[in-house]
């Protein structure tokens, strides 16, 4: 895959992607500050404020931040972000031959490409999604940012569609919050918990570039000897931000998945579907789980959840 880059002042244009679908990408559930605002999609990414649009393999990306970027700048953080450079038809290919579920999961939402997002955004964000809602994370991220982060949006932007957005705060600047502070932008019971690692962060006891260095199974016991950090958190967070593609959240969706499509018990404990996950997909697991978390919760939502109630 050869990509083509032009464009001009704060605008980037990327032709020749191929395995690669915007909206399916950044809607998947895998990051959750993209919003939608007409055609485009908008997300301060990087500490930088990105607006997003696609069609016929054609990636259009601005960048509205209140510092002026530099094009090699943009293009670095627009291929590093949406992996573009990677040859995901080759993945995707690869996973349809390797089982039909995953292939029906990719046939309905085809080019989800893993987002390389920052460490301490994804660490946080994920320790918010604890027994919580996607709109719900969404508002309290989205809080703190407001709250606690600088504000980023130039005066452009802030005239052509009337808003504001702020950086992800520092582990610095939460650190120096109270957890009342944090609470209170909706983070309820997870407050502790971000208050705790924004000051092992702040103070430098916890590297979280360090971490992501460590091979897979180091890094995962690293960041589950985290205040507040579990399994389902730490595979987040390898997956989402580390690239280690090996890892295999699972949530509800996932669980529910495994056992009633894959497994065929609903009584199939952690251990068993790490096992199964593992062994079926191997270093693409993460792809694979992204692909369906996507496809279960959004197409087969209701007919999981039936099934998932009439075994209690």
């Amino acid at each position: 895959m050869t990509l083509d880059f032009g464009g001009s002042n704060n605008t980037l244009i990327v032709q020749g992607l191929t395995a690669f679908d915007l909206e399916n990408t950044v809607t998947c559930g895998q990051a959750f500050r993209w919003r939608r605002v007409g055609d485009s999609y908008h997300c301060v990414v990087r500490g930088r404020l990105l607006v997003a649009q696609s069609s016929n393999g054609i990636l259009q990306v601005s960048d509205y931040s209140l510092e002026p970027v530099e094009v090699s700048d943009l293009v670095d953080l627009v291929v590093d972000y949406f992996c573009l450079q990677a040859d995901h038809a080759h993945t995707e290919a690869v996973l349809r031959e390797l089982d039909p579920v995953v292939a029906e999961a990719i046939d309905f939402a085809p080019g989800i490409r893993i987002l390389a997002q920052e460490p301490w955004e994804c660490l946080i964000s994920y320790v918010i999604s604890a027994r919580n809602f996607i709109p719900s994370i969404r508002s309290t991220v989205a809080r703190l940012a407001e709250r606690f982060g600088e504000r980023v949006s130039n005066d452009e932007y802030e005239q052509v569609y009337g808003m504001q957005w702020y950086a992800f705060p520092t582990a610095d600047s939460l650190a120096d919050a109270s957890v009342r502070d944090i609470e209170e932008c909706g983070a309820a019971f997870r407050a502790r918990y971000i208050s705790k690692l924004a000051n092992l962060v702040a103070s430098g006891e916890v590297d979280l570039t360090e971490i992501a260095w460590l091979p897979y199974r180091s890094a995962k016991e690293k960041l589950m000897s985290l205040y507040g950090v579990g399994p389902k958190i730490a595979e987040c967070v390898l997956l989402s931000s580390m690239r280690k593609y090996e890892a295999f959240p699972i949530d509800v969706w996932i669980s529910r998945v495994l056992r009633f499509v894959y497994l065929r018990d609903p009584k199939a404990s952690l251990k068993q579907m790490e096992a199964f996950a593992k062994s079926k997909f191997g270093d693409l697991a993460g792809f694979a789980e992204q692909y369906l978390f996507h496809w279960a919760r959004t197409l087969k939502g209701d007919y999981l959840r039936r099934l998932d109630q009439a075994t209690k």
